[in-house]
């Protein structure tokens, strides 16, 4: 439980690092204008997975394991690889959560007619 925490915690403070590239970024331009409007673009989907990884992070604490695997494949696509491969991680770690996804994802019985 220590280490999904860990994991989590660390994927958050790699949030807000992505977020503070794209501010610079933006400087980069030679205009505080576009590295606000950079900074503001990317904080519209980076705050939102910031906040779903603390409410994962939370969740750990209180003993609930749920899958974050959307959570995971979001933010290694809009955010940081390195971040969604520490939830990847700690989704891996997850025990339930494997029979949660088995259980969504129905498997359809072989044609016995073959």
């Amino acid at each position: 439980m220590i280490e999904k925490t860990r994991l989590y915690k660390t994927a958050m403070n790699f949030n807000f690092f992505a977020l503070v590239i794209w501010f610079l970024v933006g400087l980069l331009y030679g205009n505080i204008l576009a590295g606000f409007v950079l900074c503001g673009i990317s904080a519209c989907w980076i705050i939102p997975m910031t906040i779903a990884t603390k409410k994962a992070k939370d969740e750990t604490f209180q003993g609930i394991e749920r899958s974050h695997l959307a959570l995971a494949i979001c933010s290694m696509i809009f955010i940081w690889m390195i971040s969604g491969l520490l939830i990847l991680i700690a989704y891996t770690m997850c025990s339930k959560c494997k029979q949660n996804d088995t259980n969504i994802m129905p498997v359809w019985p072989e044609n016995p007619n073959k």
